[in-house]
C-alpha cells in the first residue's frame, strides 16, 4: 500500500490485535497523527480515504464531534452488522464495499404527517434528522411536533418511528428532529457547499411521489444561485413532490444541501440550501443532546427552541402561547 499514511497502518495494526476489533481516540488526536490541526471538509474527506485503503471506517465528520476532545471510534470496516449502519462506512457481508451514493440512500429516510409527506437525512448516530420545514408544517404553516419517520423504506429491516421536531427556520426552510429510540443510525456525512462548482456532478435522494430510495442525477447549474432572496445551489437534478428535505450528495457521498424548490418545470431550477446554512444549529444540537434537545421549549410559529425557563410568550419572536403550542 505504497500510497497509505503510517498513521493509517499503525491505526490497523492496533484494531487489528484489539478483541473488540475497534479502538477509540479523541477526535484531536486523530488529526494530529495525520499532521492536522484543524479539520475541514477536504481534510476529513483524505483521513477518510486513507483509513478505507485499511478497510477501516470512521465517524467523524464536520459536526461530528462536536468538541475535538470527544472520542471518535474507528473500526474494521466489514466488523458486523451494527457497524454496517454506519452509513459513511457501510459494506456487504462479504466484505465488498457498498458505494457512497447506496450509502447515502441507506441514511435517507420518509417523513409522514396528516397532512403530507416528504424526505429527510440523519446526520448523527444518535438519530439526528435534517428535513424541509415546509414537510413538517400543517396546512396552516405551524410546525407540528410530532412526525413519523420510515427507516430503511421497502427494505426487509424497515421500520417506521416518531420523530420529535426542535428546531425549525421558515425562511431557509430547514428543520431538526430527533429519532425515537436508540442508535447507531446510519449517517450522512456533510460537506463542503462553499467548494461546490458548474457541472458538478451531484445527486439527489429522497421519495417522489412516495417512491422511497430513487435516486437522480444531474449537475450543479450554478453553485451561487439566488432563489427567494437565499443563495442557492441550483442543479439539474430531478427534484419533485416528496423529495423535500432529502439530501443533494456529491459523488463522495457527503450532503451539501437540502432539497426544496423547483421553479416551474424548468429541468435546471432546482434549488437546495447549502448545508452550511444550518451548520451552526447542527453544531449545537449535538453538543446539547438529544434530551436537552427535547426538554426545550419550542416554538411552531418560529422554529425557536429556548433552553432556558419558559415563559408565556416567544423569546423570539414574541408570539403567544396557547396551551396547545407551549410544548
Amino acid at each position: 500500500m505504497p500510497d497509505v499514511h503510517p498513521y493509517a497502518k499503525e491505526l490497523a495494526q492496533k484494531i487489528g490485535a484489539s478483541s473488540k476489533r475497534q479502538v477509540s481516540i479523541k477526535a484531536r488526536t486523530l488529526l494530529k497523527g495525520f499532521g492536522y490541526f484543524r479539520r475541514t471538509a477536504t481534510i476529513i474527506q483524505e483521513i477518510n480515504r486513507q483509513l478505507e485503503q485499511c478497510n477501516l471506517a470512521c465517524d467523524f465528520n464536520l459536526v461530528y464531534p462536536h468538541d475535538l476532545d470527544h472520542r471518535v471510534g474507528i473500526r474494521l470496516a466489514a466488523a458486523g452488522p451494527k457497524q454496517e449502519l454506519q452509513a459513511a462506512s457501510i459494506q456487504s457481508g462479504i466484505g465488498q464495499k457498498v458505494d457512497p451514493i447506496t450509502a447515502s440512500v441507506a441514511a435517507t429516510v420518509e417523513i409522514f404527517t396528516d397532512f403530507g409527506s416528504g424526505s429527510g437525512f440523519i446526520v448523527h448516530p444518535d438519530g439526528l434528522v435534517v428535513t424541509g420545514r415546509h414537510v413538517i408544517n400543517n396546512e396552516e404553516g405551524i410546525a407540528l411536533r410530532k412526525v413519523k419517520v420510515c427507516l430503511f423504506p421497502q427494505q426487509k429491516n424497515e421500520k417506521t418511528v416518531e420523530g420529535t421536531v426542535f428546531r425549525s427556520h421558515r425562511r431557509l426552510d430547514f428543520a431538526l428532529l430527533w429519532l425515537d429510540g436508540p442508535g447507531p443510525y446510519p449517517i450522512l456525512p456533510l460537506g463542503d457547499p462553499q467548494q461546490a462548482r458548474h457541472t458538478q456532478t451531484v445527486y439527489a435522494i429522497g421519495a417522489p411521489a412516495g417512491l422511497p430510495n430513487t435516486v437522480t442525477r444531474g449537475i450543479i447549474s450554478n453553485p451561487l444561485a439566488r432563489f427567494n432572496s437565499i443563495e442557492c445551489l441550483q442543479s439539474d437534478a430531478a427534484i419533485d413532490r416528496g423529495n423535500s428535505g432529502g439530501p443533494l450528495v456529491t459523488e463522495a457521498g457527503q450532503a451539501i444541501g437540502i432539497n426544496l424548490w423547483g421553479l416551474g418545470d424548468f429541468d435546471a431550477a432546482k434549488f437546495s440550501v447549502p448545508i452550511d446554512y444550518l451548520q451552526e444549529d447542527i453544531k449545537a444540537a449535538i453538543q446539547a443532546g438529544r434530551e436537552q434537545c427535547l426538554k426545550a421549549t419550542f416554538c411552531p410559529v418560529c422554529g425557536f427552541s429556548d433552553f432556558t425557563e419558559p415563559t408565556w410568550f416567544c423569546r423570539n419572536c414574541g408570539v403567544q402561547w396557547t396551551a396547545r403550542e407551549k410544548k
